[in-house]
């Protein structure tokens, strides 16, 4: 079985007890038992796709603490990663070497 597909098995069944849960939380209320079948169709729908999508990252990642956050891959993200930006800092704070500064300075 992928793992979309589990996350698709997993998310319905969660739904379904999420849903009923509703019942549980305020046993004596009229308006949760008449709209119950609302309530866990909307939930049940709510762990479908939450479920495809967690299926789905966790195929495209090999990391679990990364498929458990969610957080996408720092080649993929769009923002440099924190090893990108310390190795230009680096880059940056080396003195240049040659005469090429010296020269500038010199003629100023």
């Amino acid at each position: 079985m992928s793992k979309p597909m589990l996350g698709l098995v997993l998310g319905g069944v969660l739904g379904v007890f999420d849903g009923l849960s509703a019942l549980v939380s305020a046993p004596n209320d009229p308006a949760i038992k008449a709209g119950i079948v609302g309530i866990v169709i909307g939930s049940t729908v709510k762990g479908l796709i939450t479920g495809v999508l967690i299926g789905w990252f966790a195929k495209r990642t090999q990391s679990l603490g990364t498929a458990i956050v969610l957080r996408p891959r720092a080649s993929a993200s769009r923002s440099p990663s924190a090893s990108a930006l310390a190795a230009e800092a680096r880059r940056d704070s080396r003195p240049t070497t040659g005469r090429s500064c010296c020269r500038a300075a010199s003629s100023a």
